[in-house]
């Protein structure tokens, strides 16, 4: 049942994240040309500068309106009118969650993939960014355990965008111990979420720090990619655990505290 969810989200969801990445696509392919080609007109000039500008912003927008429209999407669907009718089905809440924060997480990181595409067409040529890329695959070829260094890493980022749904579909079903507002109280908990997080963050870097403080005061020595692989190891445990926190807030109150009034 999951797979037939997910399915039907990313039915729903498709054609407007292919309309915004193509539209960004197009205008900076559009606004690539007209760089590469001076008349000397004003009115050229002029049409140059606006198709920058329309560029830029939708490079930043991209991001922000791909997250956005998960959130819409989480509240509309479970949080609102339509939710009498998702909480019907036959279920579990807990799938219901799972689907939001895969299907958030791909179209989130194919966001900001369209936007790492859009920059490299404007500000690089193609040969020099196809030079960077097989620059970079060859040190890795060359050096075998930054391989997994760079999975490790490529796991991290992919994680930590699920965290952040799943962080954003928690605030969302706290909000709703707010009765009359709970957009409101959903951004409170989010921010106040955050906070706890950073205060925790503060708390463990400090520990580390004397940590490695004192194996450094015994001159012990650590190969370096035992530590870099300990460091992103640590990382990635911790987003998981993060997520799963999230994750149980959200089933919790989804499943115990809903109120679709």
């Amino acid at each position: 049942m999951l797979g037939k969810l997910i399915k039907h989200e990313f039915r729903a969801t498709y054609k407007t994240y292919l309309l915004l990445f193509g539209t960004l696509l197009l205008l900076t392919v559009l606004s690539k040309i007209t760089f590469k080609v001076d008349t000397g007109f004003i009115f050229y000039e002029i049409v140059r500068g606006l198709f920058l500008v329309i560029d830029i912003v939708l490079m930043v927008a991209v991001g922000f309106v791909g997250t956005f429209l998960v959130i819409a999407r989480v509240y509309r669907h479970l949080l609102k009118d339509e939710g009498y009718l998702s909480h019907t089905l036959p279920v579990k809440t807990s799938q219901h969650i799972l689907t939001k924060c895969i299907t958030g997480t791909v179209w989130i990181l194919l966001s900001y993939i369209m936007m790492a595409i859009a920059i490299l067409i404007y500000v690089g040529e193609y040969g020099e960014v196809w030079d960077a890329v097989t620059d970079f695959f060859n040190d890795l070829s060359e050096e075998p355990k930054l391989i997994g260094a760079a999975i490790l890493f490529l796991l991290i980022c992919i994680v930590a965008v699920a965290s952040n749904v799943l962080s954003y579909i928690a605030a969302l079903s706290l909000g709703q111990l707010f009765k009359k507002h709970k957009i409101v109280g959903a951004v409170v908990f989010w921010f106040v979420m955050n906070y706890a997080l950073s205060i925790v963050l503060t708390v463990i870097q400090f520990f580390t720090g004397t940590l490695f403080d004192r194996i450094n005061d015994l001159d012990f020595r650590v190969d370096g990619y035992v530590f870099l692989y300990t460091v992103l190891t640590v990382i990635l445990i911790g987003e998981i655990l993060l997520s799963g926190i999230y994750f149980f807030i959200s089933n919790y109150m989804l499943t115990k505290k809903l109120n679709l009034e």
